[in-house]
């Protein structure tokens, strides 16, 4: 799967409240992290994960930035900090 030249690491369908991850690459931050398949990202940071929002929010931090996430797994919230990768950072998608 790839994305303006950068292979993807996560997927997200924005399509319901909170974004649902249904891929997660092995190995990625986003795997080191601990997400899964089927957590739901409430909130990247201090900020509200809604809809569309998603490359907007990852645009405002700096490629090895410790990001906590706030994640919806079987019903329960759990915190997850991300350190983010350079592709993720820097590419420019609509």
């Amino acid at each position: 799967m790839t994305g303006a030249g950068v292979e993807r690491t996560i997927l997200i369908d924005g399509s319901i409240e909170y974004g649902t991850v249904v891929f997660v690459k092995p190995n990625s931050a986003a795997d080191k992290a601990g997400l899964k398949t089927g957590d739901s990202i409430e909130r990247i940071g201090f900020k509200r994960l809604v809809h569309t929002n998603y490359y907007e929010l990852i645009s405002y931090y700096r490629p090895g930035a410790v990001v906590k996430l706030e994640v919806i797994r079987n019903t329960k919230t759990i915190e997850l900090y991300i350190t983010m990768p350079e592709e993720i950072c820097l590419r420019q998608l609509p």
